[in-house]
């Protein structure tokens, strides 16, 4: 069925679910369906979820329809206004199908004054990497698209709404097929299940807002940040972080005037440390101490920021260090001119500036950021000791709200002075630089000193977490009470606000690289334990979903110590790909997102390849499978819409299930061991189906499992046949 054009296809019915206190648990709303045509009522229950209670609304032309919805939005007078991709697509069709029949747009807006006009504004964005972007606006209304909301704040493997909805909800979409939507659109009764159908869509929006806590937490994120709700859809965290710098510049005594534009400088500089890791398989505990919202505390411990940054080099420092004549000193500094190199030079006296690598910042003065930070962090431990005695549900999730936006904000101040020029509001730097220079240095620092007062190796150490290996010690509250002494003896040398925390021990602990491993997980040192993994393939969403289903299985195993349970589900899963049994072709599918439109693209991968034959938007993800066939894998990659008379390269997805294996199976088990679980399968390969080959079926050939298999010999008939078929040189000259 061809997708719907404004200019073309009628609008025959719209969904509306209507939430009056959307800061409430009660989970209470009212449900309106306008529709094309007669429905008889009341609309029937389809599967899980009960539309009975819809008030519907029919009309007999799509005017009218589009009249009387325009009419109830402005009886209910929504402040806002939402949907599944409704700015990309439902908002703008209504506009322009509006336009079309009526040559007006729709008026969902507010008129406060007179003059002031109710009608939607949609336009389109000129920038070529927004191509299809549509900005929706009018006047005393919010359009808040759930979907824009969802991809900022969650990693899905596919933001289709099914499938979001499944996730979080444990809910599927009514049983009703886009194509069968116009066959149904011909008769009172497929009307009644569109309606349904249209409704469910709705009230899944409605309810993955409700359950995720999405307006309150937006309503917290704009108290706290000053900015206009509308800004916190339609605007990045540059401009909240911004907002909240002008009002504290504002607020100050004497008020601080920020530049209007940012002053150069360059933007490369070092970031956080990563402690080389030491990669085994520990079976003994290893706990983890973290250092408590590091850089933020980093910025007030040595009081970083723009008002206090040392910006030049005076005469006063190089009499200091030179012990030349006050005058000569004058001299050298008029003449020489105030330079990087120079200030470089000349370091100020450390009684009165803190010394941050590349950076100085002054002791007496508190700087602006340094006291919006603290501001920050004491509003979010007062929230946090409200929740625990919040009267209710709503008292306690707006109270959440508000410690997150503002655990948010405060964090988010570092990233604000690392942007680059290019993008960056108010970028700066030497700020940034000067933040991670700290952070590594007290990374290892606490690794240096705790394997020297304790008996513990510091395997890993990632920005603001350092992980130690207690060896011998195999009872989890032991190791807890001496990562607990560990954080405690930091806690005497270092200076506040800055505290290491005793977080959690993994038993056992399979560290395999840089941001790589996986464990049994205590928090705090409390069970039961939960499978912490990071960097793995089990958790990334850009892989066929058989892949980290067999990570997930084997890394189970791992956790309960059984090597050998693991090696056995990798050996399954590559038998069963290279012999094709029991393997769906859904679970060979891979998803990446199109970030910007395909032809814009000047490398082609894969899922490119197959954008450019079937359209896709800007931030959809593109499905494919990769097939037999000539060429690269972009070549051979097909949507499963065109897998007709193809073939699945089941060779290439066994390489792709045993590369990451070897890297997870490695430190785990013998040479010979992983070797045999790559082979496993190996001597049996699909010829054919019984649906391909018939010929082969006619001459009698034997068929498993409906397939033809070919023999393949061992690797070490190989060897021995091929040496075989070799003539020596002394062979060759007699």
């Amino acid at each position: 069925m061809e997708f719907p054009t404004a200019t073309r296809d009628a609008v025959i019915q719209i969904a509306a679910v209507i939430d009056h206190d959307l800061f409430s648990s009660n989970d209470s709303c009212s449900m309106h369906l306008f529709a094309l045509g007669q429905i008889d009522v009341p609309l029937k229950q389809l599967d899980e979820f009960d539309p009975s209670e819809c008030t519907v609304h029919c009309f007999q032309k799509e005017t009218d329809l589009l009249r009387g919805f325009e009419l109830f939005v402005q009886k209910i007078n929504p402040d806002i206004i939402s949907g599944w991709n409704s700015n990309g697509f439902d908002l703008p069709y209504l506009y322009q199908r509006s336009h079309h029949l009526m040559q007006v747009a729709p008026k969902y807006g507010r008129s406060a004054f007179a003059g002031d006009t109710k009608e939607l504004k949609a336009t389109q964005s000129n920038n070529p990497q927004k191509k299809g972007t549509w900005f929706i606006k009018a006047n005393g209304r919010i359009f808040a698209d759930m979907l824009d909301v969802w991809r900022k704040e969650h990693r899905e493997r596919s933001y289709k709404l099914e499938e979001v909805a499944s996730a979080h909800l444990g809910l599927s979409k009514a049983p009703v097929q886009y194509s069968q939507i116009r066959q149904l659109q011909e008769t009172p009764e497929g009307r009644n299940k569109i309606g349904a159908y249209c409704l469910k869509d709705a009230w899944i929006v409605w309810k993955l807002g409700k359950t995720r806590k999405k307006w309150s937490n937006a309503l917290e994120m704009s108290n706290v940040t000053f900015v206009p709700l509308e800004h916190l859809f339609s605007r990045g965290q540059q401009w909240r972080v911004y907002s909240l710098l002008t009002h504290y510049a504002y607020q100050s005594t004497p008020r601080i005037f920020l530049p209007s534009e940012p002053p150069e400088s360059d933007s490369n500089f070092e970031g956080a440390v990563v402690i080389d890791p030491k990669p085994g398989f520990y079976k003994n505990c290893v706990s983890c101490v973290d250092f408590a919202s590091l850089y933020p505390s980093v910025m007030m411990a040595w009081n970083m920021c723009y008002t206090t940054m040392r910006a030049q080099t005076n005469w006063e420092d190089l009499q200091l260090r030179t012990k030349l004549p006050n005058e000569a000193c004058k001299r050298i500094i008029a003449f020489s001119g105030q330079t990087a190199a120079l200030q470089k030079a000349i370091q100020p006296d450390a009684r009165a500036w803190h010394r941050c690598g590349n950076a100085e910042f002054r002791r007496d003065k508190p700087g602006l950021l340094p006291q919006i930070l603290n501001a920050l962090l004491t509003n979010r431990k007062k929230a946090k000791q409200r929740m625990r005695l919040a009267k209710n549900d709503t008292e306690y999730d707006v109270l959440n709200g508000q410690q997150l936006a503002l655990k948010l904000c405060a964090n988010s101040l570092y990233g604000f002075t690392g942007t680059s020029m290019e993008v960056g509001m108010l970028p700066c730097p030497a700020i940034a630089s000067s933040v991670t220079y700290m952070g590594r240095k007290l990374t290892n620092a606490t690794k240096s000193m705790c394997e020297k007062h304790f008996k513990v190796d510091g395997v890993y150490g990632d920005t603001d977490s350092v992980f130690f290996h207690h060896e011998g010690v195999q009872g989890v509250e032991e190791a807890s009470r001496e990562a607990e002494r560990i954080a405690d003896f930091m806690n005497d040398r270092l200076p506040s606000p800055i505290k290491l925390e005793f977080e959690k021990v993994y038993k056992p602990y399979l560290l395999l690289a840089k941001k790589r491993y996986v464990g049994n997980k205590f928090d705090e040192g409390k069970g039961p334990p939960k499978i912490d993994a990071k960097g793995l393939e089990m958790v990334r969403r850009d892989n066929f979903p058989l892949l980290p289903r067999v990570m997930r299985a084997t890394v189970h195993k791992l956790m309960d110590t059984d090597v050998q349970g693991a090696l056995a589900v990798v050996s399954n899963a590559i038998t069963n790909l290279r012999t094709c049994t029991q393997v769906e072709q859904d679970m060979l599918v891979i998803s990446k997102e199109l970030t910007k439109p395909a032809d814009q693209y000047s490398a082609k991968p894969p899922h490119v390849m197959v954008a450019s034959r079937i359209p896709h938007k800007i931030h959809e993800r593109v499905k494919y499978l990769v097939v037999r066939g000539h060429g690269n894998v972009g070549d051979r990659a097909r949507h499963p819409t065109e897998m007709h008379n193809c073939e699945i390269d089941f060779p290439w997805y066994v390489d792709q299930i045993q590369r990451p294996m070897r890297r997870l199976l490695h430190l785990c088990c013998t040479k010979q061991e992983l070797e045999h679980c790559m082979n496993a399968g190996a001597d049996r390969e699909v010829i054919a189906t019984i649906n391909d080959c018939p010929i082969a079926q006619q001459l009698g050939a034997s068929f498993d499992h409906n397939m033809v298999w070919k023999k393949r010999a061992s690797q070490t008939e190989h060897r021995h046949a091929k040496k075989s078929r070799q003539m020596s040189l002394h062979a060759f000259l007699n």
